[in-house]
């Protein structure tokens, strides 16, 4: 939940205390055009959902919760409870820590990603375009080191002017510092300013700053 509002907190519906709705349904005023990245493991899903989208198609060999999120918001509303009921642990030598200053696991991650919403296309057309379009935005936005870490400045440069992002004025500043950033930074000094800012202290100070002043 606390990624969600400080994503884009005006577009949550508020149920009720502790609760909010997330409809990604095209043409409804709560639609949020973004997807979710609460880690699966702090997820829940009915069966009836699950018998809609399953099974996951073999091609993923990383991120094929990437495949059940997005379809799920096509499917569904989403709520979400705005408090922790759990911790999960990140490690440094994790596929995700490890591996982004290589250029094969980017290529792959940006191969799921369209994969992902090629089949969105395929499967419910229209309904999904401002859902696919947001998803085809953050592409830009992971094209940005592939190609630098290529020696494509050019190219890269082109992503970052085409790259944008919807929510509040400050989320949008440090998404496009992100951006800036991955383009100037060699890989490593990003892995390591990118762990810092991930920490615990830091994250929440910049979270509770954005909803401060939205």
């Amino acid at each position: 939940m606390p990624y969600l509002y400080y994503h884009n907190p005006q577009l949550l519906h508020k149920i009720e205390e502790n609760l909010y709705v997330l409809s990604a349904k095209d043409g409804d005023s709560r639609f949020m055009p973004v997807y979710f990245l609460i880690p699966t493991s702090g997820q829940s899903y009915s069966r009836r959902l699950c018998e809609k989208i399953f099974p996951l198609p073999e091609y993923f060999t990383h991120s094929a919760d990437l495949y059940l999120h997005l379809h799920a918001l096509v499917h569904a509303d989403i709520y979400f409870v705005d408090r922790s009921l759990g911790f999960y642990r990140k490690y440094s030598y994790s596929d995700n820590e490890s591996h982004r200053s290589d250029v094969v696991w980017h290529e792959r991650r940006i191969g799921f990603y369209l994969y992902s919403i090629r089949a969105l296309e395929r499967t419910f057309g229209g309904q999904a375009a401002r859902l696919v379009n947001t998803v085809e935005n953050d592409l830009r936005l992971m094209g940005i080191p592939l190609t630098r870490m290529k020696g494509q400045y050019r190219t890269a440069l082109k992503h970052f002017w085409e790259y944008k992002t919807p929510g509040p004025f400050l989320f949008r500043m440090s998404k496009i510092s992100h951006a800036l950033f991955y383009l100037i930074a060699p890989p490593r000094i990003y892995g390591k300013v990118r762990s810092f800012y991930f920490s615990f202290r830091m994250r929440n100070l910049v979270m509770f700053i954005v909803r401060k002043y939205p």
